[in-house]
């Protein structure tokens, strides 16, 4: 089967999040799938100099998966991921309209 061709980061990404639905949640698993994917290493050994110089692109596909699910596409499964992602940055008119959150309650 032909390895599947890119023309960046962030369709690297949205093919790592279809393929890889855990990743919509931890940005760690993301990295650890794209390192292993679309990189080919051979995960876990990994030389540190190596992993250094790529920390720049580890960076960038944290910010794909921001913009990716800032448009509203491959949000968190995790709904306690989902809020705290939306109390920490705004919240795109879009994904605020495709997820619905209930209010927790405080038991008395």
């Amino acid at each position: 089967m032909k390895a599947p061709q890119f023309k960046n980061t962030l369709d690297e990404v949205e093919y790592l999040l279809e393929k890889y639905p855990e990743a919509k949640n931890n940005d760690f698993y993301l990295q650890w799938v794209w390192l292993k994917e679309i990189m080919k290493f051979d995960l876990p050994d990994i030389p540190s100099r190596r992993y250094r110089d790529l920390a720049g692109r580890m960076c960038s596909i944290r910010r794909a998966r921001q913009r990716i699910q800032g448009n509203g596409k491959f949000l968190p499964t995790d709904k306690n991921i989902l809020d705290r992602r939306r109390k920490w940055h705004n919240t795109s008119p879009k994904e605020s309209l495709l997820v619905k959150t209930t209010p927790t309650t405080k038991p008395n």
